[in-house]
């Protein structure tokens, strides 16, 4: 199994990355999420990771 971690600005792209990520766990141990402004503000993109990550139930820090 291959640990990541996941640092992005979540909008369509790195949302899905994320889900893609979560969705094979049997493959990739996600350590965390941090996120970083790019296309949006940083206070969007962290909303919208932590929305993401409520939204799967996901316990990742």
């Amino acid at each position: 199994m291959k640990k990541i971690w996941i640092d992005c600005d979540p909008g369509h792209d790195d949302a899905l990355a994320i889900l893609v990520a979560l969705a094979n766990p049997e493959q990739l141990q996600v350590l965390g999420v941090s996120t970083i402004g790019g296309n949006s503000p940083l206070e969007n993109v962290t909303n919208n990771a932590k929305n993401l990550l409520n939204l799967l139930g996901a316990q990742v820090p």
